[in-house]
């Protein structure tokens, strides 16, 4: 399913139809450019790709719930597997990036800034486990504790309690509210270049970061 959930996006995806040895639509792109060209502009740094969701699903033969479902259970099993290894895998860094526990981290700091505070429109504290990137600014007055060393079953505990939230809210939302603006608070918080997309786009920030941070994990796994 994941690996048809990418390949579909890239099937779909694309505003213009690909044509065999045509160049990039686009008057700003190179001139060797492929048709499936995109620009190095933020609003495809952040995942603002021009796909049709409705053929998407259509494609796959399920729906934005199915999608979550399927990337709740991706989890479950990676949790299963490193449950099986050596003592204290869940913990280990390879080639420098962030081991399982601190990936689940920043997975919930996601949930928080993307889904609760931009999606939501929530003001809460981010929860204190939650992992940030260096980058994001003021992480201890948001809510977040750089001396927090949960162990994997709390951080679970924490992402079940978040994924119920976000599967309550997707088994009610409509298209309609999908268009809207997210209600992004005022304030400083984080993402403040979130203020502006639709809720929608704020949803999908969320999946994105789902399914590309199990890819990553599970090629770290793979590697001990």
């Amino acid at each position: 399913m994941r690996r048809a959930l990418a390949l579909a996006v890239v099937a779909l995806g694309l505003a213009v139809p690909a044509t065999a040895g045509a160049a990039s639509p686009d008057s700003l792109a190179p001139r060797t450019a492929p048709p499936h060209w995109l620009p190095p502009e933020a609003w495809v740094y952040n995942h603002w790709l021009p796909f049709d969701e409705q053929r998407l699903y259509d494609a796959l033969g399920t729906d934005r719930a199915g999608v979550w479902r399927q990337l709740r259970d991706d989890w479950a099993r990676t949790a299963e597997r490193v449950r099986s290894m050596p003592a204290g895998s869940e913990y280990l860094r390879v080639d420098g990036e962030w081991s399982m526990v601190e990936t689940l981290r920043h997975l919930v700091f996601v949930h928080d800034s993307w889904f609760r505070r931009c999606v939501l429109g929530r003001t809460d504290l981010f929860t204190a486990m939650g992992l940030a990137s260096p980058f994001v600014p003021d992480q201890e007055e948001q809510g977040l504790d750089s001396s927090a060393r949960p162990s994997l079953d709390e951080v679970l505990g924490v992402r079940d309690r978040q994924a119920s939230e976000l599967e309550a809210w997707l088994a009610e939302v409509t298209p309609e509210q999908l268009a809207q603006t997210a209600p992004v608070p005022d304030g400083a918080g984080w993402p403040p270049y979130a203020r502006g997309r639709r809720v929608r786009q704020c949803l999908g920030t969320v999946l994105d970061e789902e399914w590309a941070h199990h890819g990553f994990c599970v090629r770290d796994l793979d590697k001990m």
